[in-house]
């Protein structure tokens, strides 16, 4: 039995059935030492199937990434929110100037998602 990483995705599972594990998808037995304790999305996997940790520019640029991609989720859900709310105000869903308590807004906005 012995210990694995996946190429591509970074997972690493302990005590496996190596042949299981196919040669060009993960490295048996990884040495991790120069990666402990750090999140595997700051790991490099090396054409030698060493594993290093990212350079701070690296580590700045995925952090960047996910950054970017976090804020057009959220510009997306927000368009699909002001959506709802003026398919409710069209639609007589929603009155404005009525003394609605948030759960009321969240259910009749939620109705228009």
């Amino acid at each position: 039995m012995a210990n694995v990483l996946n190429r591509v995705t970074r997972v690493f599972i302990e005590s496996v059935n190596t042949p299981d594990y196919p040669i060009a998808d993960w490295i048996i037995g990884p040495d991790l030492s120069p990666v402990a304790g750090v999140p595997p999305k700051y790991w490099t996997i090396n054409a030698d199937d060493t594993v290093t940790l990212m350079t701070v520019a690296e580590q700045a640029a995925v952090d960047e990434a996910e950054l970017k991609a976090e804020k057009g989720n959220l510009s997306t859900h927000l368009d699909r929110v002001l959506k709802a709310v003026i398919l409710a105000l069209n639609d007589g869903s929603f009155v404005p100037g009525s003394n609605y308590t948030p759960v009321q807004l969240k259910t009749i906005i939620r109705g228009k998602l």
